[in-house]
């Protein structure tokens, strides 16, 4: 049996808004109050959020291009005291100044390079090529890369620094000068990113 009464018997039929009077709408005012008017609000304040959304993402477009427009300089900074270049070397300025941290890594670099066939020859003269041969001579690798740097100090362009091994004890004693050289190859770059280059350099064996 089909039910005939309240909503199941009675064609649903499509009213215009003055037709129907609810117990909210006594005045055929525009809304339900309050739930109508709160979802009225709700859709202005949508559209508002929205549009500001959009507006600001294509604000933002035009400031990062901007920026990125803007030529900028880059700093030594930007090479870790590992050796990693952020930036290819070619924008450095060739009047940078190499911290402490950098230079120290870049020596102890040269130390342990050397018994693994020299690849850091190119960044020093012939007098401290052979000042280094001789000084690590008898030196394993892997005390050498145990090792760390103490009471290392720069002076302009003069260097000089203690190397202690794990106990704290000094094995050599390593001084010199330094400056820049440019770097032409992309095996240059790899190894030496500054392109330092290492003159006069003497090491002293304390063991």
């Amino acid at each position: 049996m089909q039910p005939s009464g309240f909503p199941f018997g009675k064609e649903v039929q499509s009213y215009r808004q003055t037709e129907v009077v609810t117990p909210f709408q006594k005045q055929n005012q525009l809304f339900d109050k309050p739930i109508g008017q709160l979802i009225y609000k709700a859709y202005i304040w949508r559209v508002v959020f929205f549009s500001g959304a959009g507006l600001s993402f294509f604000l933002s477009l035009i400031l990062v291009g901007y920026l990125n427009s803007i030529p900028y300089k880059i700093l030594v900074e930007q090479v870790t005291s590992k050796g990693f270049l952020k930036s290819p070397p070619e924008f450095l300025s060739p009047n940078y100044t190499v911290s402490q941290t950098v230079l120290e890594g870049f020596i102890q670099s040269l130390l342990i390079s050397d018994q693994s066939g020299g690849i850091y020859n190119n960044f020093l003269d012939e007098a401290s090529q052979l000042a280094l041969k001789q000084g690590v001579a008898g030196i394993s690798q892997s005390e050498l890369k145990a090792a760390t740097f103490d009471k290392f100090t720069m002076n302009d362009l003069n260097f000089s620094g203690e190397l202690v091994d794990k106990k704290g004890t000094a094995i050599l004693v390593v001084s010199g000068q330094f400056g820049h050289q440019p770097l032409t190859t992309k095996e240059q770059v790899k190894i030496n990113p500054l392109g330092i280059y290492i003159q006069n350099l003497a090491i002293e064996r304390l063991l």
